[in-house]
């Protein structure tokens, strides 16, 4: 199912809901199609036929989280690709050094929206201090 398909689908969806969420497994660059179309090129065509779309950018919170997210983000950036946030998933009940380490540095330097790191698992006081929630 191309990127036109998949858009016309969107519309129908959004025209029924208030809320259309659309998974991607693998990535924002991974091919989901034997033409190559990828999330990305479904997003951009989304906005090109007026669609309202925000990504929210899921990550772990582990070793190669950094080079993943930083690179994910700056490829949104580069499609002008609006973020919503990023969602760290699967953060431990005791959280090590790299899991906080690297959340701090993904606030740092993927520059996601302010206040738009959430934790939807994170035991109360296992969130790491850089982030602020509202």
């Amino acid at each position: 199912m191309g990127p036109v398909c998949v858009t016309r689908a969107l519309g129908e969806l959004a025209a029924a809901h208030d809320l259309v969420l659309v998974e991607g497994a693998g990535g924002l660059l991974v091919r989901y199609d034997e033409a190559g179309h990828t999330l990305a090129d479904m997003a951009r065509m989304a906005i090109g036929v007026g669609s309202h779309v925000e990504v929210l950018v899921v990550v772990e919170p582990g070793l190669g989280t950094l080079n993943n997210t930083v690179l994910t983000m700056e490829a949104l950036r580069v499609r002008d690709l609006p973020v919503l946030g990023v969602v760290v998933g699967s953060w431990p009940l005791v959280p090590d050094l790299a899991s906080c380490c690297n959340v701090k540095e993904i606030c740092r330097t993927s520059r996601p929206p302010p206040s738009s790191v959430f934790f939807p698992k994170a035991p109360r006081g296992t969130r790491p201090s850089c982030v602020r929630l509202r």
